[in-house]
């Protein structure tokens, strides 16, 4: 397909996790390509590098909060305490300038990627695209480590776990009465995952590979 846009389609969020899973962590990728099936039936060949970075790119627009809106995933009352706070606490890009706001950023990539793509911090592609976001709320000395722990160790169902944690983290800043702290804990992306993705080994990436000659 000659007209094929690559950026659109990613951007429209139309790629399979599953095809995410298989080239997004491939470090060795010289020379190959992949075919990609669109909704429309017909299929695109298209080069595994160019694709790996525009997924790396796309992550990071999402890391910088460009696409989190959690609005149509929770209820109208969380959703109405945490709009407010996320406009004034998180940066535009980057990490943000208080504790507040960094947590909220956490968690609301958390319930996000949930949500919008199933993502979850213990499991497979999760581990890469929330892991690091559930570590600094695990991890970070922002004021709600020893809750977050809790509410995370303790939940046994992901949904209520993870809107515990946006309750309890929009209960602590509204608390706060606008007195804020700065952010001293860093970018929640410097936190390594606490999980490591063990459903995709480089060895599958070359079979899989190695397979497609056969045809």
């Amino acid at each position: 397909m000659d007209n094929f846009n690559l950026k659109k389609y990613l951007a429209e969020g139309k790629l399979l996790k599953e095809e995410k899973r298989s080239i997004v962590d491939y470090d060795n990728r010289d020379g190959r390509t992949t075919e990609l099936f669109l909704d429309n039936g017909d299929s695109v060949e298209v080069d595994v590098i160019e694709l790996y970075n525009e997924i790396r790119k796309n992550n990071e627009d999402l890391a910088e909060g460009k696409l989190t809106q959690i609005k149509e995933f929770v209820s109208k009352d969380l959703d109405d305490r945490n709009q407010p706070l996320y406009d004034e606490l998180v940066a535009g890009s980057g990490k943000s300038d208080t504790m507040e706001g960094e947590m909220l950023r956490a968690i609301n990539r958390i319930v996000y990627r949930y949500y919008n793509d199933g993502d979850e911090y213990t499991t497979g592609y999760g581990t890469e695209t929330v892991g690091p976001a559930h570590s600094f709320l695990v991890n970070a000395n922002t004021g709600v480590r020893s809750a977050m722990n809790m509410i995370f160790k303790n939940g046994t169902n992901y949904e209520e776990t993870i809107e515990d944690a946006l309750e309890h983290i929009l209960s602590h800043i509204e608390a706060k009465q606008g007195k804020y702290t700065k952010n001293t804990a860093g970018d929640m992306f410097d936190y390594d995952a606490e999980f490591e993705d063990d459903t995709y080994e480089e060895d599958d990436y070359d079979d899989y590979y190695d397979d497609e000659d056969d045809y």
